[in-house]
Formats: C-alpha cells, sequence, structure tokens
C-alpha cells in the first residue's frame, strides 16, 4: 500500500518488493504519459486516490560485442537502449573513450 505524500521512488521500491521488477529497470508514467521523476511525490505528480499508473519494464538481453582483438565482450542491455548506451558501457568496462568507438552491425555501422 502507497501513501500519497510517498515519493515515485518508494512506489518503485514497493514494487521491486512486491514483483521483483529491480527498480532501476522501471519508468513509471501517469496517466498522460509522461514519465515521472523519483523525487516527486504522487501528489506533486497530480496522482489522486484511484488514478492508474502505468508500469514500463524494459526487458534485459544480453548482447555480444566482439572487440578489435577478437575478444567477446558480454554486455545486459535493455531492449530500449541505444548505440550510445551501448558505447557507454563499453566505455566504463573497457575504458575505450565513447567518440573512438565505432559500432557495426553485418557490415553497416550503428548510429547513435
Amino acid at each position: 500500500m502507497v501513501e500519497r505524500d510517498d515519493s515515485i521512488a518508494a512506489v518503485k521500491a514497493h514494487i521491486q518488493e512486491e514483483k521483483e521488477i529491480p527498480f532501476k529497470k522501471q519508468k513509471l508514467l501517469n496517466e498522460d504519459g509522461g514519465v515521472m521523476r523519483d523525487e516527486q511525490t504522487l501528489i506533486s505528480a497530480g496522482i489522486k486516490k484511484g488514478s492508474t499508473l502505468n508500469l514500463r519494464y524494459a526487458p534485459i538481453t544480453q548482447i555480444t560485442v566482439i572487440m578489435p582483438s577478437s575478444r567477446r565482450l558480454k554486455l545486459m542491455m535493455e531492449s530500449d537502449d541505444t548505440i550510445a548506451d551501448v558505447k557507454a558501457d563499453i566505455q566504463e568496462k573497457e575504458g575505450i573513450r565513447f567518440h573512438k568507438q565505432r559500432i557495426t552491425y553485418n557490415g553497416a555501422q550503428l548510429e547513435d
């Protein structure tokens, strides 16, 4: 049960506890489809008793990136992640600067 003065973060924590959907993978949408920020309260987001919130959850997929050294790097990505997100993960894990990376698929370069 959530209260009107609970934060969106508290609602997400409740969902994580009840449904085992990771907090960071949740996006709560108001009735107009707008994404609510974690620091907002239900009241400040205009949520009233009986309102419906929509949960958007992007499933996680494993992708394999073949590095220039032919080593395979496995990354866990959300289905709605962008090429820029993939590059950011590679930078974090491998230290290869974002702007130095070129991602290709079937011979075609993919844009951020």
